[in-house]
């Protein structure tokens, strides 16, 4: 699997979804080569692009430690109009969090990149598909 490729064209169409605000790009094991390559396809369709970006990383790859750390960091922080998880856990761990005084009225645009290279699909061997979702939350 192409993790660097596959970032930046993810990124790519994000970024021509809507008008990016502020985002957060969410990954975990920011030693691993693979969370590496995400990252360094995000930083590479975000070239020549004026937008704010914030980095945070989780020590897992496991939804509970993405919800702790995500709900730290937003105790802290502005809600990004955008964020883009490296992984399907890591965007379930944001969905856990239900911080609804700042979350409120606010249009997410999720982006996540399954872990194709572990997680196969099991009625054949086709990677699971990238997507790319949009998430409203209200009271």
């Amino acid at each position: 699997t192409d993790d660097e490729g596959d970032a930046y064209r993810l990124s790519n169409e994000l970024l021509q979804q809507a008008e990016q605000q502020r985002i957060l790009f969410f990954g975990a094991l920011p030693e691993l080569p693979t969370s590496q390559e995400r990252e360094k396809g995000f930083r590479k369709a975000l070239e020549g692009k004026d937008i704010p970006v914030t980095y945070l990383y989780t020590d897992k790859f496991h939804k509970d430690n993405a919800a702790a750390d995500f709900a730290r960091w937003l105790d802290q922080n502005e809600l990004p109009t955008t964020i883009f998880t490296t992984s399907f856990t890591l965007l379930e761990g944001v969905l856990l969090v239900q911080d609804y005084d700042k979350v409120s009225q606010s249009l997410l645009n999720l982006a996540f990149d399954s872990m194709s290279k572990k997680h196969k699909n099991t009625v054949n061997t086709t990677p699971l598909m990238r997507k790319t979702v949009k998430y409203h939350c209200s009271h």
